[in-house]
């Protein structure tokens, strides 16, 4: 019988915890929040809302706005592998002129850092 020997590193596992991936994420998670939180006070994200509510959508006017709007959210955003959904995310609703999916991105990431 062999003696199991108790390390301290969590109740299931010998294997030492990953903190520089658990660092990581929460990095990412921190500059997805700050770049989307500077994003909310922007004029084409005010102009989106208003075109949303209006009902207005996939215009070309909607267009250039996503455009703009992802483009500074993809230039703040680091490209990571913890990064990699939020930045798939955002260049497909640019790319699909989307400015409902836009606001909503903008709005999860202000304020959780995370669409999950």
């Amino acid at each position: 019988m062999r003696m199991q020997v108790f390390t301290g590193y969590d109740h299931f596992s010998n294997k030492k915890p990953d903190i520089k991936g658990e660092q990581l994420a929460r990095s990412t998670k921190g500059i997805c929040k700050t770049v989307a939180q500077r994003e909310l006070g922007s004029e084409e994200l005010a102009r989106l809302a208003v075109l949303e509510a209006e009902g207005t959508r996939f215009t070309d006017e909607i267009g250039g706005l996503c455009e703009r709007v992802a483009t500074r959210m993809l230039a703040g955003i680091t490209n990571t592998t913890n990064a990699s959904m939020v930045r798939g995310l955002i260049a497909h609703a640019a790319h699909t002129n989307d400015g409902g999916e836009i606001l909503r991105i903008v709005n999860g990431l202000a304020l959780k850092g995370t669409l999950q």
